[in-house]
């Protein structure tokens, strides 16, 4: 009765290590995936659609975004060429026009555009029928978070890289929106 008591506790202790372990090396959660519901609560109490900043740190750099209500946000960080016209734009809260300036007039090198689709951050991978977001960069380099690599001709090492850079960059647009909003209050 001893042994199989002894036997069973060992059995439960390994398995309680290895859950341990599995929990050790579970990644920790994007922060995209908090700071994007938090910039559309901010932007829905305030009745936006688009809104703009500078990025903090970063000289003549900016971030924008236009909120689809309910389907997505899109998000522009870059430099504009002339910085005076762009805060001339976001003194007078002419966010839209803030925004396709850095769609359409910022510099190419440095930008990152994220179509987050569900408004929701950015996720490694979705499940089958899900919306997927897609993240481009410079103009020249995109992908496209469906967890297929293989579609995009690249290695699922380049894949991740690739996700965790534009979720390091994602978090950063985010948090720069989001503390603007609240500084506006």
């Amino acid at each position: 009765m001893r042994a199989a008591l002894r036997a069973t506790t060992m059995t439960l202790a390994m398995l309680g290590l290895a859950l341990m372990g599995t929990r050790a090396q579970m990644p920790a959660p994007a922060p995209s995936l908090q700071a994007a519901p938090a910039l559309v609560a901010l932007l829905e109490a305030r009745g936006l659609q688009t809104f703009a900043a500078p990025e903090p740190g970063a000289a003549g750099r900016f971030v924008a975004v236009m909120y689809i209500k309910g389907t997505e946000l899109l998000v522009v960080s870059a430099k504009y060429p002339v910085p005076e016209l762009l805060h001339a734009r976001l003194d007078a809260g002419r966010y839209l026009d803030a925004y396709m300036d850095l769609q359409g007039a910022s510099l190419v090198a440095g930008r990152w555009f994220i179509e987050d689709l569900e408004a929701d951050g950015l996720r490694v991978m979705r499940a089958a029928n899900e919306p997927f977001d897609v993240v481009f960069r410079d103009d020249a380099s995109y992908v496209v978070l469906d967890g297929n690599w293989q579609r995009q001709s690249i290695t699922e090492p380049e894949y991740r890289q690739r996700y965790s850079a534009a979720e390091e960059q994602y978090a950063r647009m985010l948090a720069a929106l989001v503390a603007a909003l609240r500084a506006q209050s």
